[in-house]
This record gives structure tokens, C-alpha cells and sequence, in this order.
């Protein structure tokens, strides 16, 4: 399970990958926090992104409205 942090760690580390192809996170909870990763993902369309959420996760409104802003 993530921690909140984990995902601006993630971030922080991303950008100097240069040779990043693919990037693939599974089993995620609302805790996963998309503002963190977002200028990174906008910046480097090259990269295929794959998210996914655990499926017994419970997502509030407010999340899946924040999800349906994201680019596809």
C-alpha cells in the first residue's frame, strides 16, 4: 500500500529516467495522489502509463470526478 509521500517519491525520481518506456503501478487506493505525477505524465506522452486500482478499493465521488478530469 502506498503511504502519502510515496507518490511525490515517485515523482521526484521519474523525471531522471531518461530511457523510461513504460510505467505500470497496479493494486492502487485513493491515497495515490495524481498531482504528484501529473506535469511528468503531460511532459513525456512518450511513456505508456498504466494504472490500477485495487478492485476492492472504495473511491469516493469526489476522487472519481477528480479521475474523469485526467487525460486518456
Amino acid at each position: 500500500m502506498f503511504e502519502k509521500d510515496t507518490v511525490k517519491k515517485i515523482a521526484d525520481i521519474l523525471p531522471g529516467l531518461k530511457e523510461l518506456s513504460y510505467f505500470q503501478i497496479r493494486f492502487l487506493t485513493e491515497i495515490f495522489d495524481f498531482g504528484s505525477v501529473t506535469d511528468f505524465l503531460l511532459k513525456n506522452e512518450t511513456i505508456s502509463v498504466w494504472l490500477e486500482y485495487d478492485f476492492n478499493a472504495v473511491l469516493s465521488d469526489e476522487y472519481k470526478e477528480d479521475l474523469d478530469l485526467l487525460p486518456k
